[in-house]
């Protein structure tokens, strides 16, 4: 039996098989933002049932590493009441979500390798970023043409000009994780996804999330920032999670008074859109324990449909057509990575998190499961 044990322990020595996992959970989930799926339901069907596939084998991974590594019993309990909410969550709200998002952090991050993972995880960001390139310009992936006035807005293959821009956002965050020093490369890598996203997908949210990203990062390199975030770390985390707070009460007020509408209409993007569009979907659906399902509604002359209606605001979206439980449950797991983060001096991480609050308001892509491996980063060992 110890012989057994020896050897099962051996073959789950190294943390690859997670790895694995992660990398195609976010390979596919960036072909999610392109027309490949759309457009071809096979493959649509076929990447649907390998994610399917993909939640038993993490499961599957968990107890082999638990059983043969013996974490803290904690860990167990954690699994546990993952798989009952999960059951749960699917039942009553239709959605694997929270399972999507967190089950890995929490479960299975502490078998891996942090520098090992994001080096992986930004390399294959990259290698997707140009699949879907050169699919573009072999004229592969021709999606609609978007425009802003007169203003071309290219997707360079991707669903949305803004889906361009997030996936320029998330590729300059795995940059910030991956990296132990933040130098001079790093600099002009993220100025130029910045400027990228300004001029080609004229995504101004991404772009200008990029930029705070930069100048954070140039902030918490100086040793006098950094020792005062050391000394205020409780002070850090109370301001962190009020200022979250701040962010989805100032929504509702913005969505419901009209308060700043003059100057949001005259902002470039369609930022008042969020959350006028958030507020009729409020309206029409309103809150419950476990969520409406929300239509989205797309002009078809043809069909004499003329209204435009898709929430893009997280929170609106997710309480609406999840539920409260859902929407609950999602920031009581961002709250706890924002204490941990601070717990563990992570400030590059914590900056990375900011920056996803101020997305919600204008995307729902602070809680689409392309976030998870962003999400692994806190609860990774940052040691061999």
């Amino acid at each position: 039996m110890r012989e057994l044990t020896l050897s099962v322990k051996k073959a789950f020595h190294f943390d690859y098989p997670i790895i694995g996992v992660i990398v195609i959970l976010m390979v596919l989930n960036i072909l999610e933002f392109t027309p490949l799926m759309t457009e071809n339901k096979q493959l649509d069907y076929c990447v649907y049932k390998t994610l399917n596939f993909l939640r038993y084998v993490c499961i599957f991974l968990f107890l082999v590493y638990y059983f043969v590594w013996k974490p803290h019993k904690k860990f167990l309990w954690i699994f546990i009441v993952f798989i009952i909410s999960d059951y749960l969550f699917k039942k009553l709200a239709n959605t694997h979500l929270l399972f999507e998002l967190f089950f890995i952090p929490l479960c299975l991050s502490q078998f891996v390798r942090r520098e090992k993972l994001y080096k992986i995880l930004f390399i294959s960001a990259l290698l997707s970023l140009s699949a879907i390139l050169i699919m573009y310009f072999v004229e592969i992936l021709q999606p609609d043409t978007f425009f802003r006035g007169e203003q071309i807005r290219y997707t360079l293959g991707f669903s949305h000009p803004n889906s361009l821009g997030f996936i320029s956002f998330y590729i300059a965050v795995l940059l910030i994780l991956c990296k132990e020093n933040f130098g001079l490369t790093s600099i002009f890598v993220l100025f130029g996804l910045a400027l990228f996203n300004f001029t080609i997908p004229r995504s101004v949210t991404s772009a200008v999330l990029i930029l705070f990203l930069l100048f954070s990062m140039l902030l918490i390199k100086i040793d006098g920032i950094r020792r005062i975030l050391d000394q205020k770390n409780i002070i850090l985390c109370f301001m962190v999670i009020g200022f979250f707070i701040t962010i989805i009460i100032a929504t509702y007020v913005v969505a419901f008074t009209e308060v700043g509408k003059d100057f949001l209409v005259n902002l470039p993007g369609s930022i008042w859109a969020r959350f006028e569009l958030g507020k009729v979907a409020f309206d029409r659906y309103g809150l419950s324990l476990f969520g409406t399902p929300i239509v989205n509604v797309f002009p078809d002359p043809d069909n004499n449909i003329f209204e435009y209606f898709v929430v893009d605001c997280a929170y609106f979206y997710f309480p609406i057509n999840y539920g409260l439980v859902f929407f609950i449950s999602f920031l009581f797991l961002f709250v706890i990575t924002i204490y941990r983060s601070i717990k563990l001096k992570e400030y590059k991480f914590l900056i990375v998190l900011i920056s996803m609050m101020i997305y919600g308001t204008s995307e729902i892509l602070i809680a689409v499961p392309i976030m998870m491996p962003v999400y692994s980063y806190i609860f990774c060992k940052s040691k061999d």
